[in-house]
């Protein structure tokens, strides 16, 4: 069986008691930026010396001395002034950087060109604005291009790691950088299936405009992930008309694909006829290898709506190479759990054994390990136990929709069979209001 004691992938600190995660002030800084106009290009000199000065250990006494006054440089660094830039290149010289240099450093990144290549999945294009940004590592917008890079590679504790390197000067960005930065923070959220979090910083995006299509279309797609997996089909299906009306004939086809699965996923129960016909009229050939994984998955998905369980599963083990992936082993599992026999959990543990997780697929490597457990059947305290550790601290915040509601109802299941029935008390009236700030 596998070992669920591996499961230490994310480092969840960060989250305590905070519903908007990584950044530190998000509100504020939302309100800065909204209010920023072009002369406030200065506040990115006065948050960088700010940064520097404390990375060196300086305070302001030690920074000031013989250039300004204590006042003045805190003023500067708060962003309640506009220094000269003879005064903030000598501050720049005792932090030992040349501020021509960083002027024109912080003048070469085109980011939108960068979002492109994200939406596109062009690793390669990425990776070399990656090297070409490293050239230029006083620029503000390097841990971005840096983030659209790590996404793309599925790196995400290194996409995390830019999301905090450059929380410190978020509020020197112009409107549209900040915006892309969101988007970051929001991908990645998305990403590790936190979706509470990620539909914070969505609704924090509204705030601010952009003229750039495929960045407001990723905007877009995000917005019906975290409505589909919080079951907000309000945010859904508004989010899915304003794709429609956005999208341009060259937007990346398997996004187009998804959205549309994802669009059809949650209106099938009131649709079912609209949502078969809109299914089999996707335009699904020429796809890449993995992009036709992400078909299958979703289409199978569709097919567990309409047709037995058992023609799933049978289709799942004809396609032993797509088992190669986590989504699709965690497809696999889903389908096991809802046949519950023994011989398919036996089948389900031949395929998981020597099966190495990506990082990318914690919360699918969790709910796998979670049906091997389950159909064990040999110890419900210790299955109790997995959820308690694994699973039941992070329902809230962790949501994978199809996951969510097989764990809610066997950890129910679970503390009734040892008469816990206080414990199931709370965790409804927690949950429930959860559930209730999200939907509608």
């Amino acid at each position: 069986m596998y070992n669920y004691r591996k499961l230490n992938y994310h480092d969840k600190n960060y989250l305590t008691n905070n519903v908007y995660g990584l950044l530190k002030n998000p509100l504020t800084f939302i309100e800065k930026i909204k209010n920023k106009t072009t002369s406030d290009d200065y506040l990115k000199y006065a948050t960088f010396i700010r940064k520097l000065r404390t990375m060196n250990k300086l305070t302001i006494a030690d920074l000031s001395k013989d250039i300004c006054s204590i006042s003045y440089l805190s003023k500067l660094e708060n962003g309640l002034l506009q220094a000269n830039n003879s005064t903030i290149g000598l501050l720049f010289e005792r932090l030992g950087v040349d501020f021509d240099t960083f002027s024109k450093q912080n003048e070469k990144i085109d980011l939108h060109e960068v979002v492109f290549y994200y939406a596109e999945g062009d690793i390669k294009a990425l990776e070399k604005k990656k090297e070409e940004a490293d050239l230029i590592p006083l620029n503000i917008l390097v841990p971005i291009v840096r983030g659209f890079y790590y996404l793309a590679i599925n790196r995400l504790d290194l996409v995390k790691q830019e999301i905090i390197n450059i929380d410190p000067v978020k509020e020197t960005l112009s409107q549209e950088d900040a915006l892309i930065f969101l988007f970051i923070v929001i991908e990645y959220y998305v990403k590790i299936s936190y979706h509470k979090i990620a539909y914070n910083y969505l609704k924090l995006s509204n705030e601010l405009p952009t003229t750039d299509p495929i960045l407001k279309l990723l905007f877009l797609e995000n917005k019906i992930k975290v409505g589909y997996n919080l079951s907000n089909n309000v945010l859904l299906v508004n989010a899915y008309r304003e794709f429609a009306i956005t999208k341009t004939p060259t937007y990346p086809v398997m996004r187009t694909i998804e959205v549309n699965y994802l669009y059809n996923l949650a209106i099938f129960n009131d649709f079912p006829n609209d949502v078969l016909n809109n299914t089999n009229h996707l335009f699904t050939h020429k796809l890449k290898e993995e992009e036709k994984i992400l078909n299958f998955y979703y289409e199978n998905l569709i097919k567990l709506k309409t047709i037995p369980p058992l023609d799933i599963y049978k289709n799942l083990i004809e396609h032993k190479d797509y088992l190669k992936n986590g989504k699709i082993l965690a497809l696999l599992s889903y389908v096991v759990f809802i046949l519950d026999k023994a011989e398919y959990y036996h089948a389900l543990t031949f395929f998981t054994k020597d099966y190495n997780f990506d990082a990318i697929d914690y919360v699918h490597q969790k709910f796998v390990c979670f049906v091997l457990m389950y159909g064990s059947r040999t110890n419900d305290s210790e299955l109790l136990q997995f959820m308690k550790d694994e699973i039941m601290p992070e329902i809230d915040n962790e949501i994978y929709l199809i996951y969510n509601d097989i764990y809610e109802v066997v950890y129910i299941n679970l503390l009734a069979s040892f008469s816990r029935y206080k414990e199931i008390y709370l965790f409804f009236r927690d949950h429930n209001f959860y559930k209730a700030s999200f939907n509608g």
